[in-house]
C-alpha cells in the first residue's frame, strides 16, 4: 500500500498522538479510533451528528463539555475522551 501524501495535522487522543486529516470532524476521528464520548450516554456518542443528543461530549484542550460532532480536528489539538486511562 501506497503512503497517503495528503496533509496531515497531529492532535492527542487520550495521550496517544494520532495524524488526521486538517479539519476533520473529531467524532468521525474518535468513531474511527473506536472511542467514544462521556455524554449522557457514551454508548450513543455520536449518534445525532448535529449536537444535539449531547452524546459525544469530550474535553478539548482546557474546555470541558466540548461536543465533538461539532469541533474540527487542529494541529496540537488535546482530545479526553475518558474512554481509556491516560497514557
Amino acid at each position: 500500500m501506497s503512503k497517503s501524501t495528503s496533509p496531515r495535522v497531529a492532535i492527542h487522543v487520550d495521550g496517544e498522538r494520532v495524524d488526521v486529516p486538517p479539519g476533520a470532524s473529531l467524532a468521525a476521528v474518535l468513531l474511527d479510533l473506536r472511542l467514544a464520548g462521556r455524554g449522557v450516554n457514551p454508548s450513543w456518542a455520536p449518534i445525532c451528528a448535529m449536537a444535539s443528543c449531547f452524546g459525544c461530549l469530550v474535553r478539548v484542550d482546557t474546555h470541558e463539555q466540548v461536543r465533538a460532532c461539532t469541533e474540527r480536528c487542529r494541529e496540537g489539538m488535546r482530545v479526553d475522551t475518558h474512554a481509556r486511562p491516560p497514557s
